[in-house]
């Protein structure tokens, strides 16, 4: 739905280059009215996307672009009509410029739901369809120092939960800013449940993050900022640094104790106060010398990142360079557990002789180090920077010989596990016809160790670090790695396919299918297979490692919400047992569960 509703957006603030006319003599014609009555919404653009999987006849060539969509608008009655379309499948997708309403597409369940494609005969007269547009809301408010007065140039998050490896965290939907009377206004929200945070403007570089989009589905979002020192001084004649941290809405700067919001259709939420004064705290330091390990000299210019151990889409992230003498001191720290990284500088290499390319830059060098900070400055660390590690895996295809060609198709991705570190994902590192693969300087960090470009229906069945089972823990680096991964793909896979019907025994189409494993197995995220079903309530799940599984299915639900074992302890029961064996389809039929309210 998120590259559907980018192309209309993109469409609409565009005028589209001309495209060869497709004829028909289908249609589809329908209304828009305002989610939960019958108010007509008028000037609604929509787009109807040919999403046919069938390729031109054998012998004519692909086309040389995808074909543009067909268009339509709704008038003041709300209806909207799109004619002389050919036969194919379609997904019809309506936005309205301006943010008032969240976009909507045909068949979509919930708010942000994904639509369903539908086929199209030649000929026919798709009429009354019907789509309903949810209003946006606003939060508005006002923020304040420890002297009631206003705070102007603040930043003011719209936080909004969603899944990550299994667990729930706060994504940044919106930011703004508070005007010079201290008050902000977060608009254009998509319905659901919010949480609210603020802090100051540096106001040695006037930089605060200003990040505003339409109303839509949004992908994770991760912002780290420096963080805010100020200083004054006390009676005593003292220097006293201060920082701050995130404040809350309900006055807390413990994210778990921030008051939700609940932003209905169309709401408007005012006086949501926040008093930033309460993530006022005094700064701590941490110093240190970090050393070129390769050389034993002092690292100059080398890149210095505190980093929290828990992860957040915002977080407060100091920094700083070394000196000549490879001396740091980060500034701006509060109490709680760390990493501490440090990468070297990149030192040019000599400018190479007219016509000779330049050499590769060297690979940079790198440590981390665990740190954790109390209500004092950390002094006197000494870091040591070298080349990162060497990953070396070696990968089989069960009953297979060892050069199998299926082999060399193969990608092996290390993937950070979040921790706001972005740069420390390798993907793609290809494997060799012998079934080895090495990655080489990689960062101090854990990583998720996945398989790509196996054969179809394959599936991991193995990855093994000596005795560390990879498909259930992360790989840390640098101290897991010794030795090579053993990893082995199985090709005795399964299907499972099923019906998915309400409580009244009526089919269910379009809604969300989760293969999850027992519980012994609930951290293996390789296990997981999910499916929306199609208009019959009908679904197929391939690649299927055998073994003992439920089948849930929901109305509604976020992406990877049955990963979390809180989201899962409310339907535990309702999940439908099934055990699945090696080249066996598994069928099973399958009650939805409603959506939560």
């Amino acid at each position: 739905m998120n590259s559907l509703r980018a192309a209309l957006i993109l469409l609409l603030a565009q005028v589209p280059a001309p495209q060869p006319a497709r004829t028909g003599t289908a249609s589809v014609e329908g209304v828009i009215v305002r989610l939960g009555s019958n108010e007509p919404v008028s000037g609604v653009d929509l787009e109807l996307t040919d999403t046919s999987p069938a390729g031109p006849p054998a012998g004519v060539p692909l086309p040389t672009s995808t074909p543009a969509p067909f268009i339509g608008k709704s008038g003041s009655d709300g209806r909207f009509a799109i004619r002389n379309v050919p036969s194919g499948t379609y997904k019809l997708v309506a936005a309205r410029i301006g943010g008032l309403f969240v976009p909507v597409e045909y068949g979509q369940r919930g708010v942000l739901g994904r639509g369903v494609s539908f086929q199209l005969g030649e000929g026919q007269q798709m009429r009354d369809v019907r789509l309903e547009m949810a209003p946006v809301g606003t939060i508005t408010g006002r923020v304040f120092d420890e002297n009631q007065r206003p705070v102007g140039h603040a930043a003011v998050l719209a936080l909004s939960p969603t899944y990550r490896e299994g667990e729930q965290v706060m994504n940044v939907m919106q930011i703004v800013h508070t005007d010079d009377r201290g008050e902000y206004r977060l608009f254009s929200l998509v319905p659901g449940v919010y949480r609210v945070a603020v802090r100051p403007e540096d106001p040695n570089r006037r930089s605060a993050v200003l990040n505003v989009v339409p109303p839509g589905r949004r992908g994770p979002y991760e912002q780290a900022t420096s963080p805010v020192i100020t200083k004054r001084i006390l009676p005593t004649g003292e220097l006293l640094e201060e920082t701050y941290r995130f404040v809350y809405y309900g006055g807390t700067t413990d994210a778990s104790r921030a008051v939700p919001l609940n932003v209905t259709p169309g709401i408007t939420l005012g006086a949501i106060d926040i008093p930033i004064a309460a993530g006022k705290t005094k700064s701590m330091h941490i110093r240190g010398k970090v050393i070129d390990g390769t050389t034993g000299n002092p690292a100059a210019g080398a890149a210095v990142r505190l980093i929290p151990r828990t992860f957040s889409a915002f977080m407060i992230v100091p920094t700083t360079t070394t000196d000549a003498a490879g001396r740091f001191d980060l500034n701006g720290v509060t109490p709680g557990s760390y990493q501490l990284y440090s990468l070297g500088a990149q030192v040019p290499a000599a400018r190479p002789a007219p016509g000779v390319p330049p050499p590769p830059p060297p690979p940079p060098l790198m440590t981390m180090t665990a740190v954790e900070v109390g209500n004092e400055d950390v002094e006197n660390l000494n870091l040591t920077i070298n080349l990162g590690s060497t990953v070396t895996a070696r990968a089989t295809i069960e009953g297979r010989p060892e050069s199998d060609p299926d082999l060399a198709k193969m990608r092996l991705n290390l993937e950070a596990v979040p921790n706001g570190v972005a740069m420390v994902t390798s993907q793609g590192n290809p494997v060799t016809a012998n079934g080895t693969v090495t990655v080489p300087n990689v960062w101090p960090a854990d990583y998720r160790v996945t398989v790509q470009g196996m054969p179809a229906n394959a599936y991991v069945k193995s990855m093994r670090l000596g005795q560390l089972d990879l498909l259930a823990d992360v790989l840390r680096i640098p101290t897991q790695m010794n030795g090579q991964i053993e990893i082995i793909v199985g090709s005795d896979s399964a299907v499972v396919e099923g019906k998915v019907v309400n409580d009244r025994q009526e089919t269910a189409s379009n809604v969300k299918v989760a293969l999850v494993p027992d519980a012994p197995f609930r951290r293996r995220a390789d296990l997981y297979k999910t499916a929306a079903t199609d208009r019959s309530g009908g679904f197929r799940l391939t690649g299927v490692a055998p073994g003992d599984y439920k089948v849930f299915a929901w109305e509604e639900a976020e992406d990877g919400a049955w990963r979390d074992p809180e989201f899962l302890r409310f339907d535990e029961a309702r999940g439908k047992p099934v055990r699945v064996n090696a080249l066996r389809t598994e069928t099973v039929s399958v009650v939805v569960i409603p959506a939560r309210r």
